[in-house]
């Protein structure tokens, strides 16, 4: 999933279908930006350096990530795994689903 947690409001019902239907063993990748990223985003956009289909102006606030983490685990995802990179503007979460 890139790019795709911050256009959720509420992303738990698409997070525990996506644990559904991984394989025993399988993996979820997700990256989305930090909320501080946009207000530059938006002006970015406003004036032209970025594609028309940027949609900075439809993100979500941002789910912290203590609360993201534990609503994971709630699902059932073992070994999450959070960093950031670009500069930290941006986050990189892995998480599987146990083999069983």
């Amino acid at each position: 999933m890139l790019a795709v947690l911050e256009h959720l409001a509420n992303p738990q019902p698409l997070l525990a279908d996506v644990y559904r239907m991984l394989t025993p063993g399988g993996s979820l990748i997700m990256t989305w930006p930090q909320a501080v990223i946009d207000p530059a985003l938006d002006l970015l956009h406003a004036i032209g350096l970025i594609s028309k289909e940027m949609e900075s102006d439809e993100h979500q606030s941002r789910i912290p990530i203590p609360r993201l983490l534990s609503m994971l685990a709630d699902i059932g995802f073992i070994d999450l795994q959070h960093r950031k990179f670009e500069f930290g503007l941006n986050n990189l979460l892995i998480c599987h689903k146990p083999r069983r």
